[in-house]
């Protein structure tokens, strides 16, 4: 197992990067927070999916419905 996948371990458990258990796997300190915060990013990903999906407001309009304007030059 490789150290990236140790430390996205370790952050899945609730560990930071100032913990003695991801200080331990030798990682450079901006290689660990740049893994903490793709972890944390992800985590937040997963857990907006479990959420239900609102109901979009009445003048909602998708971006395939926003018509852009036209430059005539």
């Amino acid at each position: 197992m490789s150290k990236k996948d140790e430390a996205f371990e370790l952050f899945d458990e609730g560990k930071v990067p100032s913990s003695p258990e991801v200080k331990a796997l030798g990682l450079k300190g901006t290689t660990k927070y740049n893994y903490y915060k793709v972890s944390v990013k992800f985590d937040s990903q997963r857990e907006e999916s479990r959420l239900p999906r609102l109901v979009p407001f009445k003048n909602h309009r998708e971006p395939s419905e926003i018509r852009t304007p036209t430059i005539i030059v």
